[in-house]
Order: C-alpha cells, then sequence, then structure tokens
C-alpha cells in the first residue's frame, strides 16, 4: 500500500506498434478509467515519432478518464512506483 492508499494508485498500460499506439488506464482494482490511440509508435520509425503518439494515445486516455496531464507532472518530478512481482520498486525518469 502507498502513502496515499491503494484506492489513488492508478495503472497506465502502453501498447505501441508499427500501425498505432493504445494506452489505457485502470484503477488497481481493474476498473477501466480511459483509453486512447495514437500514431504508430514503432522505435524504427525514430525516437521522436515513437514518443509523440505514446504522448497522444496518453492524453487522449488521461482526458477520456476525466483527468489532465497537470494531475501527473509530479511524476516527472519525483519519479513513479510500479508493483512488480518482488514489492514496490522504484524508478526516476531522466536522471
Amino acid at each position: 500500500m502507498n502513502a496515499l492508499g491503494d484506492a489513488d494508485v492508478l495503472l497506465l498500460g502502453i501498447d505501441g506498434g508499427g500501425s498505432r499506439c493504445r494506452a489505457r488506464l485502470c484503477s488497481l482494482s481493474g476498473a477501466k478509467l480511459g483509453e486512447g490511440t495514437g500514431g504508430p509508435s514503432n522505435i524504427r520509425l525514430g525516437v521522436d515519432q515513437s514518443f509523440a503518439s505514446v504522448l497522444q494515445a496518453t492524453t487522449r486516455c488521461i482526458s477520456q478518464a476525466g483527468l489532465s496531464p497537470r494531475d501527473f507532472a509530479s511524476l516527472s518530478q519525483s519519479g513513479f512506483r510500479h508493483r512488480c512481482a518482488g514489492g514496490l520498486r522504484w524508478r526516476t525518469w531522466g536522471t
């Protein structure tokens, strides 16, 4: 359980491929909160194209869930937590 409680945990899944990118946001219980699609995101198309498509799908997904990118702003500043088989792991992007 995190400091806020499991009710506040959101799970974002990204499926990036050569023809499109899909994102889905769910609660920890598995309830679907939003979905979004973007353009192709295969890394062979270039890093800029891949990231742009992931961002597009994610933005549409969280918008459908009634959230905005500002709701996730702290992720880029303080890292994020994700659950794995070994427990809770911290990872910080960009450092």
